[in-house]
């Protein structure tokens, strides 16, 4: 769960985190940005108190998340 920012964190030697999507229940896209190097913070707090999809592509493939927002 988050608050008001969303940490990402790339851990992965050799991987290069591409681009980072957030999108609401509904499928939405509420925020997107991109390369990340190292770590950075997503500041989402205009966002509603909810669940939410986060989508990470890197160089090596794609994940994708449930996160909360309290």
């Amino acid at each position: 769960p988050f608050t008001d920012k969303l940490y990402i964190k790339n851990a992965l030697n050799n991987t290069e985190v591409i681009n980072v999507t957030i999108s609401d229940i509904n499928g939405k896209i509420v925020k997107s940005t991109t390369s990340i190097k190292n770590e950075q913070a997503i500041d989402l707090q205009e966002l509603a108190k909810g669940l939410y999809s986060i989508k990470i592509e890197t160089n090596k493939g794609v994940i994708t998340k449930k996160v909360t927002k309290e």
